[in-house]
């Protein structure tokens, strides 16, 4: 299980910011040939999973309660995305403990999971990657607050390093842009997603 240290973290943060972010996810959605494809990336938060399929009962078992409102993804270059309102948030609540212990199963079962938060109207900015049930790397800020209220990691991956570099020694503060980047490089951009019509 994630390490009992995150959930005394996030009862603090809870005393700090007195708020909990709304995951009012917003979808781009397009018709082709009478199937529905949605498009992620800004203003929503999103699951990457190292499959190229996942089963329902999978999803029940992992998610639980969290499952009524989840949207599954066809998979795209072998990754499958998870979204929906019932997804919860690197916010420094009880949500975020759940969703970091829903990521390490994830990647228990699967090899790799990675969450995504992209909220430009309260500047929030979130990436999280598990391997193999570790937690590789957890970065979330709230812009609206100034708080960096995760940075987990040993060293920065490859693409953080990158995107740092090109600040030139200015301070980091990121943005939509930051979050797209690193999505494309640890797993797909979230574009042209067909749902899988399966009732969860």
């Amino acid at each position: 299980m994630v390490l009992n240290f995150f959930q005394d973290l996030y009862d603090s943060l809870l005393k700090k910011t007195n708020r909990k972010l709304i995951n009012d996810s917003s979808f781009v959605v397009t018709d082709s040939s009478n199937d529905l494809y949605y498009s992620l990336g800004y203003k929503s938060c999103w699951i990457a999973v190292k499959t190229s399929s996942i089963s329902f009962n999978t999803i029940k078992g992992i998610f639980k309660e969290l499952t009524s409102e989840l949207l599954v993804f066809e998979s795209i270059n072998g990754w499958t995305i998870i979204s929906g309102e019932t997804l919860p948030e690197l916010d420094g609540y009880k949500g975020s403990y759940t969703l970091l212990t829903i990521l390490e199963e994830l990647s228990i079962t699967f090899g790799e999971s990675q969450y995504f938060g992209n909220h430009r109207t309260v500047g929030y900015y979130a990436w999280v990657k598990f391997v193999k049930g570790e937690f590789i790397r957890g970065y979330a800020h709230l812009s609206e607050k100034g708080i960096t209220f995760l940075d987990h990691g040993e060293e920065l991956t490859t693409i953080e390093k990158r995107l740092f570099n090109e600040l030139e020694g200015e301070s980091f503060l990121p943005d939509e842009d930051t979050v797209l980047s690193i999505a494309e490089d640890w797993s797909i951009i979230p574009e042209d997603l067909k749902k899988i019509n399966h009732p969860i």
